[in-house]
């Protein structure tokens, strides 16, 4: 935060929603850096002043009849930026997002996947929503205390927010909630899409066994979605929303997922999109692989019953509750999780940092300490645990990492 140079001459704070100084606190307005609307003290007024709603004021939620728990699965990775705005939103939304209030309890998982792999979206909310209902299966690390109760269990994209009057316990039936992205002229990509927001009962979830857990890369296990509800008699939807005029399709189930009413499905990812995205990794072997498996389960092979929830397989590499937002009804659950049953273990890994490192030439001894209890989980936690072994002697500098791995020779 620099503010100092805003306020000379006790002028009063302005932020502008639309301009170079969206954000800011009390003390006036934040840095200027890429990072800086995401700081703890700072109001990003973007968010604010946009049409999906202000974040409210922390108070309790006003009395509701409302008796749904709400289980939302966000499969996560380097987008600490977007998570930050998404729980700011979540708030609003809790409170504010549909009227009558539906939803009495909100857990929202992020699911993480902690590993060097292309991204695996299907997977992460397998890991969530096993979480959720203690699938010891699938951990060893898992316990029955973990067990959530819930109503629906919705798999959640960070960077597309829902608009006012989307109703998140609607799960009698699969129900793709993000019926109008506003990407795709308020539309779902293509009829047959099974991707974006997407919630079921846990008995549904069950009974398609989850998603895929080996779609690599950006798409792919949101088409099979469509296909394992296809084959399991659970698409419930007609031609909407490419309904033509006197298009005898209309009230036709069977043709795709069931979507809310018109109005009833409206997600915007263009607040969200400010924040920075992480590089999508595109892996053509990966891909190649994807469009495999996605032609087996269109022709209606059975890999889909050995391949989801019974055949998931994960260590839990860290988990932490967050009952911050408990007064408007949200738990957070923040799970770190790494593929396979192998144990995976961060707490014996050791920093070296050599001990003249922000000095002119550098070199000299090196400094070797072990993660133990306190473990880094970005660059910015890394940098600043490398300055502490500097201290008193070291000074702040620009500091990279390079990851060596002792048992195989590379780094």
């Amino acid at each position: 935060k620099s503010s100092d140079q805003r306020l000379a001459g006790g002028h009063p704070v302005e932020c502008d929603a639309t301009g170079d100084d969206p954000c800011c606190s009390a003390e006036g307005v934040c840095g200027v850096s890429a990072n800086a609307c995401f700081c703890k003290e700072c109001v990003d007024y973007r968010v604010v002043a946009s049409p999906l709603g202000p974040p409210p004021p922390p108070q309790m939620p006003p009395a509701t009849d409302a008796k749904a728990t709400v289980l939302v699965v966000v499969p996560f990775r380097d987008r600490e930026g977007h998570l930050a705005k998404f729980k700011q939103y979540w708030r609003w939304f809790a409170r504010s997002g549909h009227k009558p209030r539906t939803v009495a309890k909100w857990v929202i998982v992020i699911a993480e996947q902690f590993d060097a792999e292309p991204f695996n979206r299907g997977w992460c909310f397998n890991v969530g929503f096993a979480l959720a209902t203690a699938m010891q299966s699938a951990s060893p690390d898992i316990s029955p205390d973990m067990m959530v109760k819930f109503d629906c269990a919705v798999v959640q994209d960070i960077d597309y927010l829902p608009e006012g009057d989307v109703d998140y316990s609607d799960c009698k039936s699969p129900t793709q909630l993000s019926a109008e992205i506003d990407r795709y002229d308020w539309k779902t990509p293509y009829l047959q899409s099974g991707g974006g927001i997407v919630g079921m009962s846990p008995q549904h979830w069950r009974q398609i066994n989850g998603f895929g857990n080996n779609y690599f890369g950006w798409g792919g296990e949101d088409d099979e979605l469509h296909h394992r509800l296809r084959l399991n008699k659970l698409l419930h939807g007609d031609c909407y929303p490419f309904c033509k005029k006197s298009d005898k399709r209309v009230g036709v189930k069977g043709i795709s997922i069931k979507r809310p009413p018109k109005g009833h499905g409206r997600f915007s990812g263009a607040f969200m999109h400010s924040a920075n995205h992480t590089k999508r990794i595109t892996d053509k072997a990966a891909y190649e692989q994807n469009l495999k498996m996605m032609n087996e389960i269109a022709a209606g092979g059975g890999r889909w019953k050995q391949d989801g929830l019974n055949s998931l397989a994960f260590r839990i590499v860290d988990a932490g509750v967050d009952k911050t937002d408990a007064a408007f009804g949200i738990t957070y659950l923040h799970v770190r999780a790494h593929r396979g049953k192998s144990r995976f273990e961060l707490h014996g890994m050791q920093l070296a940092v050599p001990s003249r490192l922000c000095e002119s030439g550098g070199g000299g001894a090196w400094s070797v300490e072990t993660f133990g209890s306190e473990i880094p989980w970005n660059i910015a936690a890394l940098r600043g645990k490398a300055a502490k072994m500097l201290a008193p002697r070291g000074r702040p500098c620009a500091m990279n990492f390079v990851l060596v791995d002792r048992r195989r020779n590379v780094a």
